[in-house]
C-alpha cells in the first residue's frame, strides 16, 4: 500500500512535465505561425522598397553578376604566360642493346609568344568584360523598369478597384432612388430592372478587379523570386515623376544601348588584332642535359623550333574577324537610329498622354462630377429621364477610369524613355527619396 502514493506522485510528475512540454510546443508553434504570417504579409510604402527587394533577390541579376565575375576571371586567365614543359628521354635500352649504352636526356622547353599575342588576348578579354558589364547594367535597368511598371500597375489596380466600389455604391444609390419612385408611381418597371442589372454588372466588375489586383501583386513579388500576393501597398494614387524631363534630348553617347554597341565594336576590333597576331608563328626554345653511359660522358643540348606558315597562316580567321568588325560598325549605326527613333516616338506619345491627363484632371472630371450630382437631383425631381441619368453615371465613371489608364500609360512611356536614355536609376532614386519622405 505504501507504493501507491509513490506511483501516484510519479504519475503526477510525468503528467505535469508532459503538459508543460505540450504547452511550450503549442506556444512555440503559435509564435512560429505568427512570425511566418508576419513575414508573409509585407507592407510596401514606396517603390524604393520594391527596388531593394528586386536588386537583392532577382535570380536573373544574380546570374548576370556571376557571369560578370567569370568574365573578370577570364581576363586574368588571358594574361598568364604559357607553362614551361619538362621532358625526360631514355634511349638504347632493352632489346639487344647493353645497359651500358643507355643515354638519358632531361630538358625544359618554353613557348615564347610573338607579335604581342598575350597582350592582344588580354585586351580582348578586357573588352568582352567591359561590354558584358554594360550589358549587365542594361539588364539591371530593364528589371528595375519592369518593377516600376509592375508597381504602377498594382496602384492602378487599386485605383480601379476603388472606382468599382464607388460604381457599386452609385448603382446601389440609383436603384434605391428608382425603387422609391416606382413605389410612388414615378418610374416604370423596366427602369427598376435596368438599375438592378447595372448594379449586378458593377458587382461583377468589382470582383474581377479584386482578382486583377492579386495578379498584379503576384507579378511584383515574382521579380524578387517570390510567389505570393500577400502584400500591402500603402500608396493610393499613381504619381508621375516630373514627366517634362523626359521630353528633352539626352547625349546620344551616354545612351546605354549605344554604349553597348560601342563596346561590342571595341571587342570586335581587339578580336581582329588578336587574329592578326596569331598569323605570326611562335618560337619554342628548349634546353637540356644528356648523359652517355657508354663513355661516361655528358653534354648540354639546345633546340629552337618555329612552325613554317606554309598552309595555315590564320588567314581565314583573320578575315572572319575583320568582317565581324565591319558588321559591328553597321550594328552601331543601326542602334543609334533605332534608339533615336524609339525615343522620339515615345516622347510624342508622352506629350499627348500628358495633355490628355491634364485635360481630364482640370476640366473633364470636375465637370462630369458636377453633371452627375445635378442629374441625380434632377432625376429625383422627375425633370430628366432614367436614360439621361444613367448616361451621366456612365460618363463620370468612364472619365475616372480613363484618368487611371492614361496615367498608367504615361508612366510606362516615362519609364521606357528613362530606360533608353540611361537616366532610370537616377530618376527613380530621386523620386523614391521624395515619395518615402512624404509618407
Amino acid at each position: 500500500m505504501k507504493q501507491y502514493p509513490k506511483f501516484g506522485l510519479l504519475a503526477s510528475g510525468v503528467f505535469v512535465l508532459t503538459f508543460s512540454n505540450t504547452t511550450q510546443a503549442q506556444s512555440l508553434s503559435e509564435n512560429s505561425a505568427l512570425s511566418s504570417g508576419e513575414q508573409a504579409t509585407a507592407t510596401i510604402s514606396c517603390f524604393s522598397q520594391v527596388k531593394e527587394r528586386v536588386l537583392a533577390g532577382n535570380p536573373r541579376l544574380k546570374s548576370e553578376s556571376a557571369l560578370l565575375r567569370s568574365k573578370h576571371a577570364q581576363t586574368r586567365q588571358a594574361a598568364l604566360f604559357p607553362n614551361p614543359v619538362i621532358a625526360l628521354e631514355a634511349e638504347n635500352f632493352g632489346g639487344n642493346q647493353s645497359d651500358d649504352n643507355m643515354e638519358y636526356t632531361a630538358g625544359l622547353s618554353q613557348l615564347i609568344e610573338t607579335a604581342g599575342k598575350r597582350q592582344a588576348r588580354t585586351e580582348l578579354a578586357k573588352a568582352h568584360a567591359k561590354a558584358f558589364e554594360i550589358r549587365r547594367d542594361i539588364t539591371i535597368a530593364e528589371i528595375v523598369a519592369d518593377a516600376r511598371v509592375a508597381y504602377a500597375e498594382v496602384i492602378a489596380a487599386k485605383s480601379l478597384l476603388a472606382l468599382s466600389k464607388d460604381e457599386v455604391a452609385i448603382r446601389r444609390k440609383a436603384k434605391r432612388l428608382i425603387s422609391r419612385k416606382f413605389h410612388h408611381g414615378g418610374a416604370l418597371q423596366f427602369e427598376v430592372d435596368k438599375a438592378d442589372v447595372s448594379l449586378q454588372s458593377a458587382q461583377v466588375v468589382r470582383d474581377q478587379r479584386v482578382q486583377e489586383l492579386h495578379v498584379a501583386k503576384r507579378k511584383v513579388a515574382s521579380l524578387w523570386g517570390a510567389n505570393t500576393s500577400d502584400l500591402i501597398f500603402s500608396a493610393h494614387e499613381l504619381r508621375l515623376d516630373d514627366p517634362e524631363a523626359e521630353l528633352f534630348t539626352p547625349n546620344v553617347q551616354a545612351i546605354p544601348g549605344v554604349a553597348y554597341a560601342h563596346a561590342k565594336r571595341e571587342a570586335a576590333t581587339k578580336s581582329a588584332e588578336l587574329q592578326h597576331s596569331l598569323a605570326v608563328p611562335d618560337v619554342t626554345v628548349s634546353a637540356g642535359y644528356r648523359r652517355f653511359d657508354a663513355t661516361d660522358e655528358h653534354a648540354f643540348v639546345a633546340d629552337i623550333s618555329v612552325p613554317l606558315p606554309v598552309f595555315d597562316r590564320n588567314q581565314f580567321a583573320t578575315k572572319r574577324a575583320r568582317e565581324k568588325l565591319r558588321a559591328s560598325q553597321f550594328d552601331l549605326a543601326n542602334t543609334q537610329v533605332e534608339v533615336n527613333t524609339e525615343l522620339s516616338s515615345r516622347r510624342d506619345r508622352l506629350r499627348l498622354q500628358l495633355r490628355e491627363r491634364e485635360l481630364l484632371e482640370q476640366r473633364l472630371l470636375p465637370q462630369t462630377e458636377k453633371v452627375l450630382s445635378s442629374a441625380t437631383e434632377a432625376y429625383r425631381l422627375g425633370r430628366i429621364s432614367y436614360l439621361d441619368y444613367l448616361d451621366a453615371q456612365k460618363t463620370y465613371l468612364e472619365r475616372r477610369e480613363r484618368l487611371v489608364t492614361v496615367t498608367l500609360s504615361a508612366i510606362r512611356n516615362q519609364v521606357a524613355i528613362q530606360k533608353l536614355d540611361g537616366t532610370l536609376l537616377e530618376r527613380l532614386t530621386q523620386m523614391d527619396q521624395g515619395e518615402c519622405h512624404d509618407r
